[in-house]
């Protein structure tokens, strides 16, 4: 299986550093850009295509839904995965109809489905159990 070539978006260092350990400890991921916030992500775009988008959805210099947005005009083959504190039904629902694949809460212990996002990210939508049990079946 090819690992997947992932970008880490998020203006919080210790947060961003914590989940790049996590990729590197659970393998079958490439990290190839880290951004701290919104214009230096779609900056990297130029110069490489992920596969997957680690991105926070309250960053520095534009919102994660903006970035989304302007991420999958430029690369719409990449999968944007949102992840946030909050987990609420509203933000859950905005970044899906900016384009997202999934949501995952900072809150919660995601190595499931992080493992399953890097080894099938093409296919599906992605969730933290507990938002999934919550949104979907609403």
């Amino acid at each position: 299986m090819e690992n997947a070539k992932v970008i880490l978006v998020d203006g919080n260092v210790f947060f961003r550093n914590g989940l790049q350990t996590i990729l590197k400890n659970l393998g079958h991921a490439d990290i190839i850009g880290v951004a701290a916030d919104g214009e230096e992500f779609l900056a990297m775009l130029d110069s490489c295509t992920p596969d997957v988008v680690f991105l926070d959805i309250k960053i520095p210099k534009m919102n994660g839904y903006e970035i989304t947005k302007l991420a999958l005009k430029k690369e719409p083959g990449i999968t944007i995965v949102a992840y946030s504190l909050y987990e609420e039904n509203c933000f859950i629902s905005k970044m899906l109809e900016s384009g997202a694949k999934g949501y995952l809460s900072k809150c919660r212990n995601n190595i499931e489905i992080i493992e399953r996002i890097l080894s099938n990210w093409k296919e599906g939508y992605f969730f933290s159990k507990e938002i999934e049990t919550e949104f979907l079946h609403r």
